[in-house]
């Protein structure tokens, strides 16, 4: 979530999510913040509580101006350290996925799933943006409680990624891009053509950027982003960053919903994302 651009920070057991844009019922937009419990069950493992979150925030609303639906949930109050002071949880929300276990697959997807939802009328109308990289210097103090009870799951995760081969599309730069930009558009505009068809769907504008922390993008408007390193990609994990991407114009959260699409295409799409994920991007 760090490499996404979240403003992520740690309050004993919580996971904290600060600048997640939102409107409020003037359609002003406002920022607030996700709050999510950190369970573990033992120094190497951490669960979800269940499929809720904490909001610190007034009510969001739509582009309509009435309050997003789907967001169950009420008023309530969790205290939280002297570290997050700052982050005033109000209300509970409770958007439950549909699948077999009402949990969503991770960390990752429950904040992806209930950001897309909070925060996406505001990135259409503001053209705000979630992903504010803002995990400063104030954040080492969240990160001192956290660490001196969980030391041992910590060191683990650090020896886990100590131990992953670190992938040669980091190393590429603005030269490289230059260079690649042409091939990696022919690349994509072909496997859309594929792909779009299959799943019903038409897109906008193809631009082919060098991001540094995804694959891809889909905006409201039905334009599509993607990274010209998507040319160094295996040809399987390239059909799935085509895939996902033209899913975002049916389902623009990563909401059960839209994996479904995904998965209507790509049936082993879950350990796609995992071998992706390993490329260091996602």
């Amino acid at each position: 979530m760090v490499e996404k651009g979240y403003a992520v920070a740690f309050d004993s057991n919580y996971l904290i999510i600060r600048d997640v844009p939102y409107l409020d019922n003037g359609r002003r937009l406002q920022t607030g913040a996700i709050v999510a419990k950190l369970v573990f069950v033992d120094k190497d493992n951490v669960i979800q509580d269940d499929h809720q979150i904490f909001f610190a925030g007034s009510v969001p609303h739509g582009l309509d101006g009435n309050p997003i639906p789907n967001l169950g949930g009420g008023v309530t109050v969790l205290a939280l350290g002297e570290n997050c002071a700052d982050v005033v949880v109000q209300r509970s929300f409770s958007n439950k996925p549909r699948t077999a276990t009402g949990q969503f697959p991770d960390f990752y997807e429950k904040i992806e799933s209930y950001v897309g939802i909070i925060s996406g009328p505001a990135m259409e109308l503001h053209s705000a943006n979630p992903y504010t990289f803002n995990a400063a210097k104030d954040v080492v103090s969240n990160w001192e409680r956290f660490v001196s009870r969980h030391a041992e799951w910590l060191l683990s995760r650090i020896a886990n990624f100590a131990r992953t081969p670190s992938s040669p599309v980091s190393l590429y730069g603005r030269a490289e891009y230059l260079c690649h930009r042409e091939s990696a558009r022919s690349l994509v505009e072909s496997r859309l053509a594929v792909f779009a068809p299959v799943l019903e769907v038409s897109y906008g504008r193809v631009s082919i950027r060098a991001q540094k922390t995804c694959w891809g993008s889909c905006s409201r408007s039905g334009n599509l982003n993607f990274n010209y390193k998507i040319l160094f990609l295996p040809a399987h994990l390239q059909d799935y960053v085509i895939v996902h991407e033209l899913a975002h114009l049916r389902e623009l959260s990563h909401s059960a919903r839209f994996w479904a699409v995904v998965g209507s295409v790509l049936p082993s799409w879950r350990s796609l994302r995992r071998e992706l994920r390993g490329k260091g991007m996602l």
